[in-house]
């Protein structure tokens, strides 16, 4: 699971640890990643990092703990690679429901997300992995 994490404001509170919230220009923003893998036996955490997101044609690039973390492509095909920890092609899928959006809006509030899932093929953790991947953006709009 990787995250990206931006609000309107200044900071906020992440794992316990305040994190700066800015846009640095077109195309490039401070924000928050976190992630893990789970490999079957254990949880590895990849961390949290307080990162300079850059937005780019087809791809967007960070780091997480000292990793790059990039995701590239468009629509159905992306790749997505952390440093040597994950390295992954994710292709169209043949399932009957390969994509979904749901949402809750009570105006002016509301939450949306949109799940794509795809097959993934390449290595994880140096291992080869042949499976499922689940990408999801999720905005809302809350008084939290």
């Amino acid at each position: 699971m990787l995250l990206i994490s931006r609000k309107n404001g200044k900071k906020r509170l992440f794992n316990d640890k305040e994190m700066v919230l800015r846009s640095l220009g077109k195309n490039k923003f401070q924000a928050v990643t976190a992630g893990w893998v789970y490999d079957g036996k254990k949880l590895h955490d990849l961390g949290d990092t307080n990162a300079i997101i850059k937005i780019q044609e087809k791809k967007i690039v960070s780091k997480i703990s000292g990793q790059e973390m990039m995701l590239s492509g468009s629509f159905p095909d992306y790749r997505l690679k952390v440093g040597n920890t994950i390295d992954l092609n994710i292709k169209k899928a043949n399932y009957l429901e390969d994509k979904d959006a749901c949402g809750v809006f009570i105006p002016p509030f509301g939450m949306g997300w949109v799940a794509i899932f795809s097959d993934a093929d390449g290595t994880i953790l140096g291992k080869r992995f042949k499976g499922t991947a689940h990408l999801q953006k999720v905005v809302g709009t809350t008084i939290f």
